[in-house]
């Protein structure tokens, strides 16, 4: 292609001189200077035509340059043609491969969805079941919770009328339906306490404590425990022959009433009107402590606040009147002469309440006429045997204790004949500990 286009020019260029040449040529023999003019005039022609000759080369040669552009141009296009027809192939495989790719990831993921919905499925179905499950647990745990409720409303009942073993058996079978009741705990500690199986109240009262710490009552009964548990050191300590033998019993029993009060204390300093289960102010039981340590002081303070705790209560009255006759406070007798009339008044409305006996003869033996005083006594003293039960061995002897307490101080205060009437009734109609 490329030499046609030079065959081309190399004619273009040749042309012009050889029509010149016929047209130029004379027709008759010129003279000189015509023949000058005449070459002058040719010569001014092949400038011309050569300039034009020039030109058209010039246009030609950029014409060219424009066929060789044009074919280089369809040559690209050409191969670019063939090149795309690869590419698209090639194209057309790639999406292929993209599109079966992702049909496989298509089809993957909605198999991993497949699975993820069978999995929660199953979920659904495992929560479900175990919702129904739990369901049944607290429809049953509720139905447990109503019975051991009845069950220690019939223990409470067991234990008023004096049945202490059959409200203790109450009490367990509750806690086979309720095992974390911290009430079911504390009466039994406290029947515990009652039947002097200290170790077992002690149990029991711990349990309690250890599922609600801030059950203040478990908590003052277990103080009164060890109160209870120094008493009998203190009186093995009385019965005891050997200074060894007594100065370690001192040591057991001083230690047990420092744990006492400790406890007694801290329950009082959260909720000073807490009451025992008897009704009596848990105020009182740490007015006995410190009365039992010599801490007149203290113990007349918590006295009071039991008396006002307790307004119709015999408990801390009698006890306050020990303490004025002590002191030969004459207010001892208007004391006393109180106890007798509340303490009667609580023994008939409830049986049960076995101590209430006891301070209507200690009042009696104090306050009535000698003539009477005796029979008075008797007559109470009677009362309390048919309506205490053989398990509460204990409360008579400490009655008695406590009437030989008050002989002792009757006689400090030159009442001789009244402290000796007290000490022949205890001899002979009551046992009592060394008091």
């Amino acid at each position: 292609m490329k030499r046609l286009l030079l065959i081309a020019v190399c004619v273009l260029l040749a042309m012009p001189v050889v029509h010149g040449q016929d047209e130029t040529t004379p027709d008759v023999d010129p003279s000189a200077a015509d023949a000058i003019a005449t070459i002058e005039a040719l010569q001014a022609q092949v400038d011309t035509l050569a300039q034009q000759v020039q030109q058209d080369a010039e246009i030609v040669e950029v014409r060219a340059d424009n066929a060789m552009v044009t074919f280089d141009f369809l040559d690209a296009i050409t191969n670019f043609l063939t090149i795309g027809g690869i590419f698209l192939a090639g194209l057309g495989i790639f999406a292929g491969v993209i599109f079966t790719q992702r049909m496989q990831a298509a089809q993957t993921k909605m198999e991993a969805s497949e699975a993820e919905v069978e999995r929660l499925r199953d979920e659904l179905q495992a929560a479900t079941a175990k919702a129904e499950e739990q369901t049944n647990l607290i429809i049953e745990r509720r139905k447990h919770v109503q019975l051991a409720s009845t069950l220690l409303s019939l223990a409470e009942d067991q234990r008023a009328t004096g049945d202490l073993y059959g409200a203790l058996k109450t009490y367990k079978r509750s806690l086979q339906l309720d095992e974390r009741n911290p009430f079911a705990l504390y009466n039994m500690g406290y029947i515990y306490t009652e039947l002097k199986r200290l170790d077992d109240a002690e149990a029991r009262l711990t349990e309690a404590l250890e599922i609600d710490s801030q059950f203040h009552h478990a908590r003052a009964a277990l103080g009164f425990v060890y109160r209870r548990r120094g008493d009998n050191y203190r009186y093995a300590a009385r019965e005891a022959q050997d200074t060894t033998t007594i100065d370690n019993l001192r040591s057991q029993y001083e230690a047990e009433y420092q744990k006492a009060e400790n406890l007694l204390t801290e329950a009082l300093e959260e909720v000073s009107t807490l009451v025992d289960a008897d009704g009596e102010a848990w105020a009182g039981s740490l007015g006995g402590l410190h009365f039992r340590r010599g801490n007149y002081k203290e113990a007349m303070k918590y006295y009071k606040l039991a008396a006002e705790v307790t307004p119709y209560s015999s408990y801390p009255l009698v006890n306050i009147g020990r303490l004025h006759l002590r002191e030969n406070n004459p207010e001892y007798i208007h004391c006393f002469q109180k106890v007798a009339r509340l303490a009667r008044r609580q023994a008939l409305a409830k049986l049960t309440n076995y101590w209430k006996y006891g301070d209507v003869v200690t009042a009696g033996l104090i306050v009535d006429d000698e003539s009477i005083a005796v029979e008075n006594a008797l007559k109470s003293l009677d009362e309390l045997v048919e309506v205490l039960p053989d398990s509460l061995d204990d409360i008579l002897p400490r009655i008695g204790s406590g009437l030989l307490s008050v002989a002792d101080d009757l006689a400090s205060i030159g009442q001789e004949t009244r402290a000796a009437l007290i000490r022949a009734f205890v001899d002979e109609h009551m046992p009592a500990f060394d008091a």
